[in-house]
């Protein structure tokens, strides 16, 4: 599969709900299992509970250092942040994805962003500390044309 956006976030940004620079931008672990979908809108909708991983040191992270910026040589917006980290994360179970959300204030009102499983996925855990890096080009981009 390649990445994907969930419908409710393409929803949000043509509501003009959608602060790339300002929102609660997190990012959660998918294990192998959980199947992308574009009509799940929250957190909650991610079921069952087991397909976000649970091996020991894994937490949630919240995006830090979020800017946008203009682009246009290549005629778009970017959205990037500091890279999460998630730290040492015990051995057993296997990253397939990453999937970003807005925190709201629980995971049934937390709504979905995106889900990325390119770019070193699936990757097993093995005791090694886990860091997304972000392109270049940001964790975003909205194309112009």
């Amino acid at each position: 599969m390649a990445n994907q956006v969930y419908n409710i976030a393409l929803k949000k940004l043509a509501d003009g709900l959608l602060a790339f620079g300002t929102a609660d931008i997190r990012v959660l672990l998918v294990k192998v299992g959980y199947v992308f979908n574009p009509d799940h809108d929250f957190v909650a909708d991610l079921t069952p509970g087991s397909n976000e991983l649970t091996v020991a040191g894994y937490a949630r992270q919240a995006l830090g250092t979020q800017t946008t910026a203009v682009d246009d040589t290549n005629d778009r917006a970017t959205a990037d942040s500091a890279d999460p980290d998630f730290g040492a994360l015990t051995a057993g179970e296997t990253i397939d994805a990453a999937v970003y959300f807005v925190q709201v204030t629980n995971d049934a009102d937390s709504w979905l962003l995106g889900y990325v499983d390119t770019g070193g996925y699936p990757l097993p855990t093995n005791g090694g500390n886990v860091k997304i890096q972000h392109g270049a080009n940001g964790y975003a981009f909205i194309l112009g044309q």
